[in-house]
């Protein structure tokens, strides 16, 4: 009797130490897949073989950009500012509706969006002799509105009638008008706009440069993508940045696809489109520059963690089917 229940209780430790042996094994097997999936580098795929088509179709050189004239953007903020001596101001809402939003209103329809706004500040001081760096270094002209759009300054600073007038236009900044007819001052405007700040003499022309900037910009921003991946085998590509890519490759195999003497309007639009997809897959916090570690460093880190936890199960597990072998042989 002793001993049948001394064998009776060898068999129940020796079944309990199976199990627990089993046990560890399935954590493991369960878990290593599942640590895999949680901590692997996240690569959404992307159109290599096309970026590298729309890399060897672009120019060496790019397309080459006035100095003065306002880059390309969906919309702008007009801010019409007069700047007044005392508490005299001037409401310049009619000589703009009657010289400058007709011109606005046809060029919303093609070109991009406009938003405008007004306002009166009032002022003691006299401009003096330095009207130019008086108007534009002491006033913030941001407008009335907080807008997310570039926003094109003009500003009217009403001087009495025996002040010299001046007029000066600010590259892609705005326009300055110190006089004291506002007829004279926004006449003066919509001629800087067109001629200077937009240079939209030619409409056509104006859509044909800002296309091929446009194009330009968007496959150096994919080309400065893929060599930043190439670069860091442990950068993440995660699914926005994917489809923003995507989405600007897209626009850009459509404009190959699309003859430039067709409506200028909308190739303009998928160079905006793409440029604009483009430097947002680009500047994506993931894309950032960050702390990546090389694949010997990682294997050393994650073996120094699992190494010790595994060791005393694989030890158990080969010295139970050691003695396994051995009770069977003796059987």
């Amino acid at each position: 009797m002793a001993i049948t229940e001394k064998r009776r209780v060898e068999e129940q430790d020796e079944m309990a130490r199976r199990y627990t042996i089993l046990s560890y094994w399935i954590i493991v097997l369960i878990g290593l897949p599942l640590w895999w999936m949680t901590t692997k580098i996240e690569r959404h795929p992307l159109p290599y073989k096309d970026i590298d088509k729309l890399i060897q179709s672009a120019p060496d050189h790019p397309p080459s950009a006035s100095s003065t004239r306002v880059k390309g953007y969906p919309g702008y903020q007009l801010s019409f500012t007069v700047i007044s001596k005392g508490n005299e101001c001037v409401d310049v809402s009619v000589d703009y509706n009657k010289l400058f939003k007709p011109m606005i209103q046809e060029l919303s329809s093609t070109m991009a969006y406009f938003k405008v706004d007004f306002q009166c500040r009032l002022q003691a001081a006299e401009p003096g002799p330095s009207a130019e760096n008086f108007v534009r270094g002491e006033w913030n002209l941001g407008g009335n509105t907080i807008s997310s759009l570039p926003i094109i300054n003009f500003v009217h600073y009403l001087v009495d009638i025996d002040q010299t007038e001046n007029y000066f236009v600010y590259p892609q900044w705005g326009a300055v008008a110190v006089t004291r007819d506002n007829t004279r001052a926004m006449a003066f405007f919509k001629r800087a706009f067109v001629e200077q700040l937009f240079e939209i003499r030619d409409l056509k022309g104006w859509f044909a440069e800002e296309t091929m900037r446009c194009r330009h910009e968007a496959i150096d921003s994919l080309r400065a993508l893929v060599t930043v991946l190439g670069k860091n085998a442990n950068m993440p590509v995660s699914r926005q940045v994917s489809e923003w890519v995507h989405v600007a490759v897209n626009h850009l195999m459509s404009m190959s696809h699309t003859k430039s003497s067709d409506n200028q309007a909308e190739q303009y639009g998928m160079a905006r489109n793409a440029l604009d997809a483009a430097e947002a897959a680009f500047f994506h916090p993931a894309m950032l520059a960050r702390q990546y570690f090389p694949s010997e460093n990682m294997l050393a880190v994650h073996l120094t963690l699992f190494l010790p936890l595994l060791m005393p199960v694989v030890v158990q597990t080969l010295k139970f089917l050691k003695e396994s072998r051995q009770s069977v042989k003796s059987v």
